[in-house]
């Protein structure tokens, strides 16, 4: 009976910090969504940076291209 209680115990332990960890992670995950609306993410050197890149392109021109996909893909059904 013993054991079973400190098994359970240890079960409960792990439960617990599972579930915090979770609650930290959507936090975390909240901040970095905060973060990316407010455009706080990247470093001016690293927007210029990536900006430069070859396969850069402004986000109206990468969601222009998914809708004309997926009416296209649409289309085809």
């Amino acid at each position: 009976m013993q054991e079973i209680e400190t098994r359970l115990s240890v079960c409960d332990n792990i439960e617990s910090t599972i579930r915090e960890s979770l609650e930290k992670a959507e936090a975390l995950r909240q901040s970095i969504l905060k973060k990316a609306f407010e455009g706080k993410l990247l470093s001016e050197e690293d927007l210029q940076i990536t900006r430069n890149a070859p396969d850069w392109e402004p986000a109206e021109k990468l969601l222009e291209r998914i809708r004309a996909e997926k009416q296209t893909a649409r289309n085809k059904h």
